[in-house]
């Protein structure tokens, strides 16, 4: 049967924008493929006729184009079963193993939206060779390409020097092995300076660091409160600044800057922005997260804006971000793989007492910290493939219709940013 005489339909993996957008004389509507992910600007009159599933409007080279790349299907069974083959395959991609390793459950903030019951539990020096050996095992494992380790807490920095000392061995090996290796961290930066960035960047493969700022100034200070009365916000200003100072030291360093959105902080995002900027921080190594408040282990409504509300300020922190050069994540640019360690069972977290988990959610929050359990440690050396943990049967939720993700077109996606197409051509493209 010829292409045009198949009925295509619309791929619910398409996202087609309600705005128009003009250059010239040519009027374009934006479309957004999560399949690939891409970003597509098409006529305006293509865009509506595959909105409305009438592909006779098309030209033969744009729906072969658009059947190509996915955008247009035949079958839309086949269009869930394709995405969720996918999360199944990755959800056991043996050759890459993940490490969240808890090196301490102590924390020296008393953030009010924090699920977690910290307490000053560290790595053993039981715990801590039986994590090392886990580790080494994968990266001595001739089927594993890649080892990923990512430091998580409590606040991890508490155990700097445990730290360093277990990575020395897994940077060791990996060279050893020629298994390639990087770590990433969570912290709340208060105790991390450019020179600490710098010896983990070089002793211990860090490639990522995700630090929070909630909001400008005393915002950020009443709202990550130090168990000391210490304010953090200009201290973590400073030693980002000069991360971007010395980033010919660190040239593979991501340092993420996440800024968690409530109620109380939602007024100061916007000279939140304005001094990073005027901080130097719109290089592209830091990359700005806005990201609402929700229930982390237990009931945070009270500091949650309203949906309307935060969708009008977010719009508004998001344009003002990219005039001001800030980078910040928009839109997916690549596929995350796999979508979250909690479906994967060759990626584990390790808190404190040695225990695995499947999700880094559950140590330290009750009631998941006894119920989700999954094993420990020291019961093997090898500890992959996993226990079976709480979501490890989420790829096949998604496309028998059981959760939520079955009918949202981002359920396999990264947070990667971009800058949308219109706003990065805002000097060429009339917005309506």
């Amino acid at each position: 049967m010829a292409e045009s005489e198949i009925h295509y339909r619309r791929s619910r993996y398409a996202i087609i924008s309600p705005h128009r957008y003009f250059k010239g004389s040519g009027v374009y509507r934006l479309v957004y493929l999560t399949t690939k992910p891409r970003l597509l600007a098409l006529s305006a009159a293509a865009a509506d006729a595959i909105e409305k599933d009438d592909c006779s409007a098309l030209s033969a080279g744009e729906l072969s184009y658009l059947v190509k790349i996915g955008m247009l299907i035949d079958d839309e069974k086949r269009d869930c079963e394709y995405v969720s083959g996918l999360l199944a395959e990755q959800s056991q991609m043996s050759a890459s193993r993940t490490f969240v390793l808890m090196p301490t459950s102590l924390c020296n903030m008393e953030c009010s939206y924090c699920g977690q019951r910290h307490c000053p539990l560290a790595y053993s020096q039981r715990v801590a060779g039986q994590a090392k050996d886990a580790v080494v095992a994968s990266l001595g494992n001739d089927e594993v390409q890649a080892v990923d380790v990512r430091w998580y807490g409590g606040e991890p920095l508490m155990a700097y020097h445990r730290i360093l000392e277990l990575s020395s061995t897994f940077v060791d090996v990996a060279r050893k092995t020629r298994t390639a290796y990087q770590s990433s961290m969570t912290t709340n930066g208060s105790l991390m300076t450019f020179e600490r960035l710098r010896t983990l960047y070089e002793s211990a493969m860090l490639r990522k660091i995700c630090v929070t700022i909630d909001g400008y100034g005393k915002f950020h200070n009443k709202s990550r409160k130090m168990r000391s009365g210490r304010p953090t916000y200009q201290l973590i200003v400073n030693w980002l600044m000069e991360a971007v100072e010395h980033i010919d030291k660190i040239p593979e360093i991501l340092i993420i800057v996440r800024i968690n959105i409530t109620v109380n902080n939602a007024s100061s995002i916007m000279r939140l922005l304005h001094d990073l900027y005027h901080h130097g921080l719109s290089d592209k190594h830091i990359l700005l997260q806005l990201i609402p408040v929700y229930n982390w282990g237990h009931d945070n409504s009270d500091l949650q804006l309203d949906s309307r509300s935060l969708n009008e300020c977010m719009e508004d922190w998001l344009r003002e971000a990219v005039r001001l050069g800030l980078h910040i994540n928009m839109l997916p640019t690549a596929i995350k793989q796999p979508v979250c360690i909690a479906t994967n069972r060759f990626a584990t977290v390790i808190d404190s007492k040695g225990q695995l988990y499947s999700c880094s959610e559950h140590p330290l929050v009750s009631p998941y910290d006894t119920h989700e359990v999954l094993g420990y440690v020291d019961s093997q050396s090898e500890v992959f493939p996993r226990p079976l943990g709480k979501y490890d049967d989420w790829p096949t939720s998604v496309l028998s219709g059981k959760v939520p993700c079955s009918t949202c077109p981002f359920s396999r996606y990264a947070e990667v940013p971009v800058l949308n197409a219109g706003m990065r051509e805002k000097n060429h493209v009339r917005y309506t």
